[in-house]
């Protein structure tokens, strides 16, 4: 009970901007499209910069992220695979999206330091690293794939601010390169408008939100991967290099991030790339929300039943 107090206790803020943004914009009819062109274009590409720029990427960790990557691409790529009769086919691009990816930065983090305390911060972003790699290459491809050809999904994906703010950051990182206190100071207000901005999308999204915006059929298959397919998977691997491969098992709290991390919803970042590929926000932003609301019982059940029981 303890855990499920505090999770609604560090979201409540985030479901308040939710609220707000739809509130808002069915009250003043803000233009959604104008919000995550900003949010995708200027401020998520400063944030994602910000957080490869600042990460340790040397030696065993650095395997970690490259081994989230993998599993997202693998699972969208086989959702993508599996859904290739889903109607709308608008809805089978966001479906492979959302199999590899998980609202790891709004809810993910904020869930990791209130369930193992501040000291997993830095190993909690190192995993994101894994989800941010995907999103800004092969999952924002086949969330495009599902409305556009691939050489229209590539010329977008090479139009994404993100993809050149994660490769140029890498470069500064390799290259130990420093940026000064200016950069340092001025940066962390972005983070803070990251987290808004994405979660007031949300609200506006649900504010155009009818009736007939409620699929089931796309909501239960993006369920079944989110919510068993990612735990089985990354709880799998947990148990095998616990017992046999012994590679991370001397990293403090690894295994217990690592399966939190794997329980996180559906990316709130969906909702932005489906406005703006317009594929289906309503929808897509009624999915997340349901998912979101979901996670709040979902994670204090399988961290207290099932985490023990594999780490």
């Amino acid at each position: 009970m303890s855990v499920f107090v505090t999770l609604i206790l560090k979201l409540l803020p985030i479901y308040i901007v939710i609220g707000l943004g739809f509130w808002l914009t069915r009250l003043h009819k803000l233009d959604k499209d104008t919000l995550v062109k900003i949010l995708i274009y200027l401020i998520a590409p400063v944030v994602i910069f910000s957080g490869v720029y600042s990460l340790d990427l040397s030696g065993k960790l650095l395997l970690v992220p490259l081994i989230f990557f993998c599993i997202s691409s693998c699972l969208a790529t086989l959702s993508f695979v599996i859904n290739k009769k889903f109607k709308p086919q608008s809805m089978r691009g966001i479906l492979a999206f959302t199999a590899g990816s998980g609202n790891t930065g709004y809810f993910g983090l904020p869930v990791a330091i209130a369930l193992f305390g501040d000291s997993i911060i830095g190993l909690a972003v190192l995993l994101t690293f894994g989800f941010v790699m995907y999103e800004n290459t092969v999952g924002f491809f086949l969330a495009a794939r599902g409305g556009y050809s691939a050489r229209e999904s590539i010329n977008k994906l090479l139009h994404l601010p993100m993809l050149y703010a994660f490769l140029l950051a890498l470069i500064l990182n390799f290259m130990n390169i420093s940026l000064g206190s200016v950069y340092e100071n001025f940066v962390p207000n972005f983070r803070g408008a990251y987290v808004i901005l994405g979660s007031f999308v949300v609200g506006a999204a649900l504010a155009g939100f009818r009736r007939h915006h409620v699929d089931l059929p796309a909501l239960k298959r993006a369920f079944i991967f989110k919510f068993i397919l990612w735990p089985i998977v990354v709880g799998l691997l947990i148990v095998l290099d616990k017992n046999y491969w012994q590679i991370f098992n001397d990293i403090n709290n690894l295994y217990n991030v690592s399966f939190l991390i794997s329980l996180v919803p559906l990316a709130a970042n969906t909702v932005a790339y489906a406005t703006l590929l317009k594929t289906e926000p309503e929808k897509t932003a009624f999915m997340v929300f349901i998912s979101t609301i979901f996670a709040i019982i979902y994670i204090p059940l399988m961290t207290t039943y099932v985490l023990p029981a594999i780490t």
